[in-house]
């Protein structure tokens, strides 16, 4: 649990920066900064990351939080940041 606590704070604080990234900006802003796009990914990235850290025990505890399709999330922008093709915003 303790290094649960330390995963849970990596998500805490990238979703605090996603939200400083996108706060006063429009989306078509959005769209067209690829350095805010690239950021937001990134932070999407380690939030991923860090769900699949956590234990199971805690994932059990907190079953309405979807696991699986956070965990997934950072999967596919791997895979498509690698082929070149992420789009956050259709």
């Amino acid at each position: 649990m303790k290094d649960d606590k330390v995963y849970l704070n990596h998500i805490l604080e990238s979703i605090k920066f996603i939200e400083q990234y996108i706060q006063d900006i429009t989306f078509e802003d959005f769209t067209l900064s690829n350095q805010t796009q690239d950021a937001v990914i990134r932070r999407i990235e380690i939030i991923g990351e860090a769900t699949k850290k956590i234990s199971n025990s805690t994932r059990d505890a907190y079953p309405n939080i979807p696991w699986k399709l956070i965990a997934g999330m950072r999967d596919m922008l791997i895979q498509k940041k690698h082929k070149g093709t992420v789009l956050l915003c259709q």
